[in-house]
């Protein structure tokens, strides 16, 4: 019987860790995307400035 509470406890756990997993990850996104977008602007900038070709 303590073995199935236990399971459960794990299950539900893992339940109340999902939202938090889902946060993250939306928020390593939006980072990612705006770490791309500064990249190419710097990219753009730096051509029109002559600095690469």
């Amino acid at each position: 019987m303590t073995h199935i509470l236990w399971i459960k406890d794990i299950l539900l756990g893992m339940c109340s860790l999902i939202p938090i997993l889902e946060v993250t990850q939306v928020v390593f996104i939006l980072a990612l995307k705006l770490f791309a977008i500064h990249t190419v602007m710097l990219s753009y900038t730096l051509a029109a400035n002559g600095v690469i070709i």
